[in-house]
Parts: C-alpha cells; sequence; structure tokens
C-alpha cells in the first residue's frame, strides 16, 4: 500500500541512492509514463492528477517499507483510483536504494500484472471511444453541416456564417494558447512580482494597436480588412480576457475572503472603463481624422465592440463563478476550462450553472428583438454602439454558461479520469445543439430586414460559435498536448505545438479565405445595399408624404424583402393617419371620436 501520505510537506531530503532519486524524479515529470517491458516508475502513470509538476512527491528518504510523502494530495476524484487498481508499488523503482526490485511484502499478484495491466486496458478504452465517438462525429456532422450549407435562404446564411466566425474564434484560441505556451516555457509570467497582470495588460495594448496600423494598411481592401479584423478581435479579446484574468485573481488575493465576490464584480467595472478609454482615446488622437475611410472605421468599429463585450461577459462570468463556489477558479490556460482536479463542483453548482444559463437565454430571447428595435429608431451613434455592446454582452454571457455547465458536468461528473473522451463527448453534443438552434433561427427568426435585426444575427451566431469553437478547440489543445509531450525537443513541448500552430491555419485557410468568406461578404454587401435601400424610400416616404400605395409599389421595384415592405407601408399608414389627425381641429377630432363611439 502506499503507507503514509502527508500532505504539503515540500522539505526536501538527500535520498541513499541518488541515482534512484533523479531517476524517480524525471518520472514524475514525464507524468508517470511507463517504462519499457510496461512498468511504471510511480505505479500511476498518466492518470493520477499532478500538482505544480511533482506528482505530489519529495524525495523524503522513501523506505523499503513503502511511506510516501506528498508535496500535494493525490486527487481521488474523476475515478483515476477506480475499484479495478491495487494501490501497490510492486515493481517500481520509486524510494528503495539502490536495489532496483522491489520484492518485500508483495506477492506476483500485486505487482506489474495487477496495476500496470488496468491502468494499460483503461487507457486503451479511453482512446478506442474517443476514436470511435469521433468518427461516428465526423460522418454525422459533416454531411448535416454541408446540408445545412446548401439551404436556401437564412439557413444557408446562418450556416456559413457560423463556419466564417467558428474558423476565426478557432484559429485565434490556437494561436493565443501557442503564444501563452511561449510565456509558461520561459518563465516571462515570474520575473518579477505582478509580472503575469503587467504582461497580459501590455499584450493587450500591443496587439490593440498593431490591429490599428494592419487596418489602416488594408483600408482599401476589404477581403483583407474585414478578415483580419474578424480574427483579430477575438485573439485581443482572449488577450483582454487574460488580463482581466489574473488581475481579478490578485484583486481577490489582496482583498478579505468575504469581499472577494465584490472586488471582482468592481473589476469588471474598471475593465470597462480602461477599455472605453482606451478606444475613446484612440477615436479622439487618430481616428476622427480619418473618417473618410468608412469601411475601416466600420471593422474597428465591430472589433472594439467584440473586445469589450467578450471581455465583459468573461469578467461576470468568473464573479457568478466566484460567487456560488466562495473561491475565484484557479486560471487555465484555457480561461474557463478544467480549473484545477481538486476541485469537483457540487450538484448545487452545477444546477445554478444551467439554471443561470437557461435564464439569461430565455432574457436574451425576449430582449433582442426589443432591443434592435429600439436602437434602429436612435438617431446618436454612441447608443447604438452601447446596445451592440449590451446584445454581445448578452450572448457571450450565455455561452459561457452553457460551457462551464458542459465543462463542469462532463468532465468533472460524468466522464472523470477519461479527460479527451469526456470533452469529445460534449464538443459533438454542443455542436449538434449548435446546429439545431442555427436551424430553428433560420426557419422561424425574423428576416433580416434592417442593420440592427442583421448585428443581432450576427452576435447570436457568434454565441453558438463561440460554445462549438471552444469545445473543439479544448480536445485539440489535450491532443497537442499529448503530442508536445510525446515528440517534445525541449522547450516543455512548445516546438511541435508552434509547429501544429502553423499546420491547422495552413490546412483551413484555403477553404476559409476561398470560399467561405467571400461568400459571407457578398451576403453581407447584399443586405447593405437592402438597408440603404429601404432607409432612402423611407426618407422620401415622409419628406413627400407617399402614400401607402405608392411605398409599396417603390419597396417592390426595389427587390425589398416582403417583410421590410410591410414594415414600410406600416410606417406609411401611420404617418397618414397622424397628419390626417393634426388637420382636424379639436371639434372634428371629437366628433370622430363620439362616431366612432
Amino acid at each position: 500500500g502506499h503507507g503514509s501520505h502527508k500532505g504539503n510537506d515540500h522539505n526536501e531530503h538527500n535520498h541513499d541512492g541518488g541515482a534512484q532519486s533523479e531517476r524517480s524524479r524525471h518520472a514524475v515529470a514525464e507524468h508517470g509514463a511507463a517504462e519499457s517491458g510496461g512498468q511504471s516508475d510511480h505505479g500511476h502513470g498518466g492518470d493520477a492528477p499532478v500538482v505544480a509538476g511533482d506528482h505530489g512527491h519529495s524525495d523524503n528518504g522513501h523506505s523499503g517499507s513503502g511511506d510516501h510523502a506528498s508535496g500535494g494530495e493525490h486527487s481521488t476524484a474523476g475515478g483515476e483510483h477506480g475499484s479495478d487498481e491495487v494501490h501497490g508499488h510492486a515493481g517500481t523503482e520509486h524510494g528503495h536504494g539502490n536495489s532496483g526490485e522491489h520484492e518485500v511484502g508483495h506477492d506476483g499478484d500485486h505487482g506489474h500484472s495487477g496495476h500496470g495491466e488496468a491502468r494499460f486496458e483503461r487507457r486503451v478504452s479511453d482512446e478506442a471511444h474517443s476514436v470511435a465517438v469521433g468518427l461516428v462525429a465526423a460522418v454525422t456532422l459533416i454531411p448535416i453541416g454541408i446540408s445545412m450549407a446548401l439551404e436556401e435562404g437564412k439557413v444557408r446564411e446562418l450556416t456559413l456564417k457560423m463556419l466564417d466566425t467558428f474558423t476565426s474564434i478557432f484559429l485565434a484560441v490556437l494561436w493565443f494558447n501557442t503564444f501563452q505556451q511561449f510565456l509558461i516555457t520561459f518563465n516571462l509570467r515570474t520575473l518579477f512580482p505582478g509580472a503575469n497582470i503587467v504582461l497580459a495588460v501590455c499584450n493587450v495594448i500591443i496587439l490593440y494597436f498593431i490591429a490599428q496600423a494592419i487596418s489602416w494598411l488594408w483600408r482599401d481592401e476589404t477581403m483583407r480588412l474585414t478578415t483580419f479584423c474578424s480574427c483579430g478581435a477575438h485573439f485581443i479579446a482572449f488577450a483582454g480576457i487574460n488580463a482581466t484574468g489574473w488581475s481579478q485573481k490578485h484583486a481577490t488575493d489582496v482583498a478579505p475572503q468575504e469581499m472577494d465576490a465584490m472586488a471582482v464584480f468592481g473589476l469588471c467595472a474598471v475593465v470597462a472603463g480602461l477599455l472605453a478609454g482606451l478606444f475613446t482615446t484612440n477615436w479622439i488622437i487618430w481616428r476622427q481624422h480619418s473618417k473618410d475611410a468608412h469601411e475601416m472605421n466600420e471593422a474597428i468599429d465591430e472589433l472594439e465592440m467584440d473586445i469589450i463585450g467578450l471581455v465583459l461577459s468573461f469578467g461576470v462570468t468568473q464573479a457568478v463563478r466566484t460567487t456560488i463556489t466562495g473561491r475565484y477558479p484557479a486560471l487555465h490556460h484555457l480561461l474557463l476550462q478544467v480549473e484545477s482536479v481538486h476541485y469537483k463542483h457540487t450538484a448545487g453548482q452545477r444546477a445554478f450553472m444551467l439554471c443561470w444559463s437557461l435564464v439569461l437565454t430565455a432574457f436574451a430571447s425576449w430582449a433582442m428583438p426589443r432591443l434592435s428595435e429600439w436602437a434602429h429608431a436612435q438617431p446618436k451613434l454612441w447608443v447604438r454602439r452601447t446596445v451592440h455592446i449590451a446584445k454581445v454582452v448578452l450572448i457571450m454571457l450565455v455561452a459561457w454558461g452553457f460551457l462551464l455547465w458542459g465543462q463542469w458536468q462532463f468532465h468533472e461528473h460524468m466522464f472523470g479520469g477519461h479527460g479527451m473522451y469526456g470533452h469529445m463527448i460534449f464538443a459533438i453534443g454542443a455542436t449538434f445543439v449548435c446546429l439545431g438552434v442555427l436551424y430553428l433561427m433560420g426557419i422561424y427568426g425574423p428576416a433580416i430586414t434592417t442593420r440592427e435585426i442583421r448585428e443581432t444575427y450576427q452576435i447570436v451566431t457568434t454565441g453558438i460559435s463561440l460554445v462549438a469553437a471552444w469545445s473543439w478547440e479544448h480536445c485539440f489543445d489535450m491532443a497537442f498536448d499529448i503530442i508536445g509531450t510525446q515528440y517534445q525537443v525541449g522547450y516543455q513541448g512548445l516546438v511541435p505545438k508552434v509547429v501544429l500552430s502553423i499546420i491547422v491555419p495552413a490546412a483551413l485557410m484555403p477553404t476559409y479565405l476561398n470560399h467561405v468568406r467571400p461568400l459571407v461578404l457578398e451576403m453581407d454587401e447584399a443586405h447593405a445595399h437592402e438597408e440603404q435601400v429601404s432607409e432612402e424610400i423611407e426618407r422620401i416616404s415622409r419628406q413627400s408624404s407617399l402614400m401607402p400605395g405608392d411605398v409599396e409599389r417603390l419597396s417592390r421595384a426595389a427587390s425589398l424583402h416582403a417583410e421590410e415592405i410591410e414594415r414600410l407601408k406600416k410606417d406609411a399608414e401611420t404617418r397618414l393617419h397622424e397628419a390626417q389627425e393634426v388637420r382636424m381641429g379639436p371639434s372634428q377630432r371629437q366628433a370622430s371620436g363620439l362616431g366612432q363611439g
């Protein structure tokens, strides 16, 4: 057996056998990788969770009795030590002097054949399940996606926009995680106290101004400009999310424990103010002098609103997590994904997050159309931008909520101990749900007749794409970790990750740039033209007091959508009725009212 576990004892002493101790630490750094002949240096392999990279062991002079000091606790959550395992160290090489073999106190059945085979069978089973589920998902999801992309009307349009946004988010997360691995590999976060926050904030500011410079260079090239701003917005947003997360973590460290939730919520307001100040300063210093570059300013507006919406929604979500758990979640390089193997969320916390997401979904379904209608009637630009940001925050809160609930439910509760399999099940299920929601929106949603409705569809599609892209990115990140560990050439697996972060985009970009993105731009341009025509007809109708029949004829001649024609016609009828009431005297209006009575 393990003997005694001594939690959090980090005092290291010299081992009797220096070579054995060094080899044991090497095995720990390799996460318990199996040695030749199927034997394990520790007996737990890669299935035991690791804290601070030391596998929970100090070199405390283990004797042959099997006493076993722990530098951090061994988590049994998720089924790492199930009923099919034996907690022995038979046949291990950890802490037994120079003997090289452990033959005392264990029979033959308690050694390699018991522990090692059970662990190997579970790994093979997990890998087999993941491959089987992946194959079934591929032959199911691909035809569904192609069928929806070939549909007519809004279903096709929304599917193509989801593919566009999915690719943008997926690539942004992929590159962001590679950059984070670079910081981790070279220990840049520990250069000085608070280096992680300073570097994260500087990263956001530098990326933002690089985006401004590239947008200026490509201001006359619509394809490059819009594609860059789409990917750039998500990349900068994830950098902002990283900075917000570290800042919130620091705020909870310095604040009293009972004030943690208040500190995290308060920092959300600070982040919103800082981003608004950055964007306003940029407008005053530069952008207001470049008003002729309409496409560039519009693309930068979209970039800024997406950044602040994504960052604020993340901050609020983290504040909600802190409130329901009583602790700020440990930051993972995927930000909202698995935080710590030693913390499992309770059934009540999982239920709360699901209810939170469902309530926000219902509220968004009620509020989004009304916000769009109200913003359409507002003449001031800052009001319309504020409404746009509010819609982004609302939809992203829904997306983050479902992502978290899915991770807690699938990774922690249902498939604990089977990381890749659990994440693949969640990613596949999330993708099916996202495609289903998209299809229902395409069939039953309102026609895209105004800019505000088009923006609403775009925001909802972004939220749907975030759930799908982030869930699949986590599967790819786990795959990259495996490849990085298996084929690393130093630098903690950074080299293969960099190579993959180049190969994967190289495979995606040709289809994205040559087919998906041009079609999305073509549809957006067609909608923009229809919106301009509709606004011109509405302006003429107001100035010339056109009759409803004349407005209908002009709208049909311009090939406007039937719902937009009906809206313009009703507006003309309302104005005609109001004009008639104005021309009528008080006595006539009173008589008219009596007659109607």
